[in-house]
């Protein structure tokens, strides 16, 4: 079968995510980003590929529910420029230790195998950078911008989202009145 990766870095501090899908909509990426974001903070910046699923469908005056939720919470969504490899250079890095360390290491019986292994992974990477990871959330934490209605927000939309995607639980509660790191990456990957 197929398993398609979405990752996510942060630009400064080397905080990584890493879910692996069996099909990656919008729906589960809102619920992945909203996962992480709970936990780490909501970035001021957060960049994309220009995959459809980050994107939205490509109509005329529509925009996709990745945005949706970024404006939502006062996230600056931004993509990269077509074939110009510098701007993702930090999230395509992580792409290529992700493929080394977790895709190509292990052979994988089913999807659960693949979503352990890469759990492990990603605890792993950020034990290594805690330090970095601290310090950028020590500085971010200097300059507070409280987001009250953030978590609000949040809340809305992830009860919304849960009604459909039952396999992503998350849970609204404490979400963000820290900062996380300024710029988050995110790019999408397919394996077979």
């Amino acid at each position: 079968g197929f398993v398609q990766l979405f990752n996510g870095i942060s630009l400064h501090g080397n905080l990584v995510c890493s879910f692996p899908f069996q099909r990656m909509t919008a729906e589960n990426t809102v619920l992945a980003l909203s996962e992480h974001w709970q936990q780490f903070g909501i970035p001021s910046y957060a960049q994309f590929d220009n995959s459809t699923v980050f994107t939205g469908p490509r109509h005329p005056d529509t925009v996709g529910q990745v945005i949706r939720l970024c404006w939502s919470l006062g996230v600056t969504p931004v993509f990269v420029p077509p074939r110009e490899t510098g701007f993702q250079a930090n999230i395509e890095r992580y792409n290529g230790q992700w493929q080394r360390s977790v895709w190509k290491r292990f052979r994988f019986k089913n999807y659960p195998a693949v979503v352990t292994q890469s759990d492990i992974y990603v605890e792993a990477h950020r034990d290594k950078h805690w330090a970095s990871i601290e310090a950028v959330n020590n500085r971010n934490n200097k300059c507070k911008r409280k987001r009250h209605t953030a978590q609000q927000k949040i809340c809305t939309l992830t009860h919304r989202f849960r009604l459909h995607m039952t396999h992503y639980p998350v849970n609204p509660v404490n979400l963000v009145n820290k900062i996380g790191n300024n710029l988050f990456c995110l790019s999408s990957l397919l394996f077979s």
